[in-house]
């Protein structure tokens, strides 16, 4: 699958973040291993909650590339 750019909504903004805790945990469920999130350590909870990996960039790109079933 080729990397597509989104346009960025701005209403995730004015969304409850348990509606966008919500969609995220739906989204993963649909992608199962085609999908693997990475935190870096300096990102707030909001954003590292979510993430497989978490670390600094080096750890990240080791920890990325270990799945490379992940799009």
């Amino acid at each position: 699958m080729p990397n597509v750019a989104i346009p960025f909504d701005a209403s995730y903004v004015e969304t409850p973040a348990s509606e966008l805790a919500e969609r995220i945990a739906e989204r993963r469920a649909q992608l199962g291993r085609r999908l693997v999130i990475l935190g870096h350590h300096y990102q707030v909870e909001e954003v590292v909650r979510f993430a497989d990996f978490i670390g600094d960039s080096f750890k990240l790109a080791k920890d990325g590339a270990s799945r490379p079933d992940a799009d």
